[in-house]
């Protein structure tokens, strides 16, 4: 094993090659869990693109206008300040423990990323040999990529409700 300078590489065709086209690779484990984060970006984004064109049809107009079967005349409003104001708390309640589980999950990915995390961090790592490549379209260049922007694109995966941990537990 070898210690290579990651400012000494160039991204090409997945591969992390020298200026003497010779490949220098991480471990398999960093690769794979890229690859994976970037399928869970790929698929984060599809479940975002479908919500809007959910909300998107929602709103279309169809003419249709539909018929109420009860007495107009009858409006049956009544003003519930205390039950108002104790549903907008549980709402809040429930924003508060969303926010707390997606960090939550964040923090357990992270967790389980951590070689990925140091390969990010690190100006240095070993270099192994095997026939695996980076298969990034949406993350881009490792060598570009940097912690903050990986936490960001959990909190995305997160959001999206793709598990993290059940892709990542499949290395």
């Amino acid at each position: 094993m070898k210690l290579q300078k990651k400012t000494t590489l160039i991204y090409k065709n997945g591969y992390l090659v020298t200026k003497k086209n010779k490949v220098r690779m991480p471990s398999r484990k960093i690769v794979r869990q890229l690859n994976a984060i970037d399928k869970m970006m790929q698929m984060a984004e599809k479940a975002e693109y479908v919500n809007d064109q959910i909300k998107e049809i929602g709103e279309i107009d169809t003419g249709f206008t539909p018929v109420s079967e009860h007495d107009p005349f009858m409006n049956l409003e009544v003003e519930t300040p205390h039950l108002d104001d104790a549903i907008e708390k549980t709402r809040n309640i429930l924003r508060d423990i969303d926010a707390t589980a997606n960090t939550e999950k964040v923090k357990e990915a992270i967790a389980r990323f951590k070689d990925v995390f140091q390969f990010l961090e690190n100006d240095e790592y070993l270099v192994e040999d095997h026939g695996l490549k980076f298969d990034l379209p949406v993350l881009g260049n490792p060598l570009f990529l940097d912690s903050e922007d990986l936490v960001k694109m959990l909190y995305k995966i997160s959001a999206a409700d793709i598990s993290a941990l059940d892709i990542a537990k499949q290395e």
